[in-house]
């Protein structure tokens, strides 16, 4: 079976775009198939199947101008001849086996994100510990407020927030960075989140995380609806970072305070599974 031109150097072009732009081809549109089963598909994933093709014809085309280029300086030094029956042969297997290590990668790089994305904890400072609930004696008292949505239909139902009696307010830069701000329009916070998926909706709550009477300040953001992720942010009263936890959604996003019979406020989220946030001095 012969792909390729048996003329030598007639062929390079013609084997630069097949290698490259086949490589491309098949590890793109294999890693679309790939994400369908095993990954996290976005609600635009199929828009991929029309540009990575187009992608990858472009790509070819490139390597076969830089082709033509390489095979006008090797025809100054070669005179064309026609390659042996043997050797096309080998440049084919050659290219299947390309093509098929293309197939793997793309499978490989969608096994790859996934377990980049699987729940774990990213930081910790070490000031807060997780309970069960059934350790926990009392009552919820406050749910958290919704505070962003990145969708229209339900921009009605977001509410402000005040975090230590000063209104705060959340934005969403880039889909995928959360800014909080103070009431003059400073950065209190600056969450990256880039690496995990874009920003859906949000919701904050404060919590009693020491004896001061300054609260610290929870959010929980829901990430691509698809993704069955949420982030879990927590911070202290000065606003710094003290835990940061991706989480498996497998509910609607639930974070309430929860206060025992001696007056101690916890944090409970049930996303994954029911858990329980406490400062770990309590």
């Amino acid at each position: 079976m012969k792909i390729f031109p048996d003329k030598y150097p007639y062929n390079i072009p013609y084997v630069l775009a097949g290698f490259i732009g086949g490589f491309g081809a098949i590890f793109g549109l294999t890693a679309l198939i790939a994400e369908e089963h095993i990954g996290r598909p976005s609600s635009t994933h199929a828009i991929g199947f029309i540009f990575v093709p187009i992608y990858a014809a472009l790509l070819a085309l490139a390597c076969f101008c830089v082709g033509l280029v390489v095979r006008g300086i090797v025809g100054i030094f070669v005179k064309p001849r026609p390659i042996s029956q043997q050797t096309n042969k080998m440049i084919t297997i050659f290219f299947l086996c390309v093509l098929a290590v293309a197939f793997f990668s793309g499978v490989a790089f969608i096994q790859q994100q996934e377990v980049k994305q699987q729940p774990h904890l990213i930081f910790d400072s070490g000031n807060i510990i997780k309970i069960s609930p059934s350790e926990i004696r009392g009552k919820k008292e406050k749910d958290a407020t919704f505070v962003l949505t990145i969708y229209s239909d339900d921009k009605n139902q977001v509410a402000p927030f005040l975090w230590n009696g000063k209104k705060i307010d959340f934005k969403v830069l880039g889909d995928n960075t959360l800014k909080i701000l103070d009431p003059g329009g400073h950065e209190l916070i600056v969450a990256d989140l880039h690496k995990f998926d874009y920003i859906g909706r949000i919701h904050a709550l404060q919590i009693a995380l020491s004896d001061s009477e300054s609260k610290g300040l929870a959010v929980l953001v829901r990430l691509r609806a698809t993704s069955r992720h949420s982030m879990l942010l927590i911070y202290d009263s000065s606003a710094k970072l003290i835990y940061q936890e991706l989480l498996e959604r497998h509910a609607d996003n639930e974070m309430n305070t929860i206060v025992d019979d001696s007056g101690i406020e916890y944090l409970y989220v049930d996303i994954d599974s029911p858990v329980v946030y406490s400062n770990a001095l309590k």
